[in-house]
C-alpha cells in the first residue's frame, strides 16, 4: 500500500475564545512572584482569598471554604473576567509573561493545570518588600475577622434564621471588617487602590451569595436576610 509523502497532524491550538477568561482570573503560585511588580501585575490588580474564605468550587459549583489562603488576579468592572482580557481584541494584556495557570489551562485537555491546582500558591506573606505597618494591619484583620468565626456565625443563623443574636454579631463583624480598612487607609490613604490585596473582599461581598445584604439606618450598618436572594455564586471581584 503506497503511504503518503506526508502525513498531517494537527495538535488542538487554542481559539481565543476567551471562555477561561471570563470565568476568573487564575490564581497566583510561587512561581509567579517575579510577575509582581508594577510594570506586571501591580497589588492593586490581585485580590486576596482568605484562609477559609467561601469560594466556588469548579468540581462541585458549591461554596466551600478554601483551606488556605492565595492571591488570585482580580476581575474587570464588576464582573469575573479576568482584568488582563482584552475583548475587543481576543487576548491577554500580558500573554508573554502570562501566570502559570494561563500557561497550562486548556479546555480540551485540563490535565497540565490540574497537577498544579491547589499547590505551592502565593499568599500575602510571601510577597517581598512589604511594610510593617501593611502585615501588622493583616495579621490584625485576621484575627479580628477570621472566617472560621464568620463562617460559625452564617452555619448557627440559617440554622436558625429566628435567632437574630446570631444576625447582629453578623453586622457586628461587617461593621468591624469596615473599620479596620477605614482606619488603614486613614493613615495609608495612597494603599486604597491595595485594598482588595490588604484585606481581601469586605465581608458584606462575602456573605452575598448567602442571603445577606447590608443596609444604612441611623448611621450605621445592619446585615439583613432573606433566603430568596441566596445565588450561591460569589460576589465578583473587582
Amino acid at each position: 500500500m503506497d503511504l503518503p509523502d506526508k502525513i498531517i497532524t494537527s495538535a488542538p491550538q487554542c481559539r481565543r475564545c476567551g471562555t477561561c477568561c471570563r470565568n476568573g482570573g487564575p490564581a497566583l503560585h510561587n512561581e509567579d512572584l517575579g510577575l509582581i511588580g508594577e510594570s506586571l501585575i501591580p497589588l492593586s490588580r490581585l485580590v486576596t482569598i482568605r484562609q477559609n474564605e467561601p469560594a466556588l468550587n469548579q468540581q462541585t459549583s458549591q461554596l466551600d471554604p478554601d483551606r488556605g489562603e492565595f492571591l488570585k488576579i482580580s476581575g474587570a468592572a464588576g464582573c469575573w473576567t479576568c482584568i488582563f482580557w482584552n475583548e475587543a481584541g481576543k487576548g491577554c494584556g500580558i500573554y508573554e509573561e502570562r501566570p502559570l495557570e494561563c500557561r497550562l489551562l486548556f479546555c480540551e485537555d485540563t490535565s497540565g493545570i490540574e497537577r498544579v491546582i491547589g499547590r505551592n500558591l502565593l499568599t500575602r506573606e510571601k510577597v517581598p518588600g512589604l511594610e510593617e505597618d501593611i502585615m501588622k494591619a493583616v495579621h490584625l484583620h485576621e484575627s479580628a475577622c477570621s472566617f472560621l468565626h464568620i463562617n460559625d456565625l452564617v452555619a448557627r443563623f440559617l440554622a436558625d434564621p429566628s435567632a437574630l443574636e446570631k444576625l447582629e454579631e453578623i453586622s457586628a463583624l461587617v461593621r468591624k471588617d469596615l473599620r479596620i480598612r477605614d482606619s488603614f487607609f486613614a493613615a495609608r490613604p495612597e494603599m486604597r487602590q491595595n485594598e482588595m490585596f490588604i484585606f481581601g473582599r469586605p465581608l458584606f461581598l462575602v456573605l452575598s451569595p448567602f442571603g445577606f445584604w447590608v443596609v444604612e439606618a441611623n448611621n450605621t450598618l445592619d446585615v439583613q436576610f432573606a433566603d430568596a436572594q441566596m445565588s450561591r455564586r460569589p460576589a465578583a471581584i473587582s
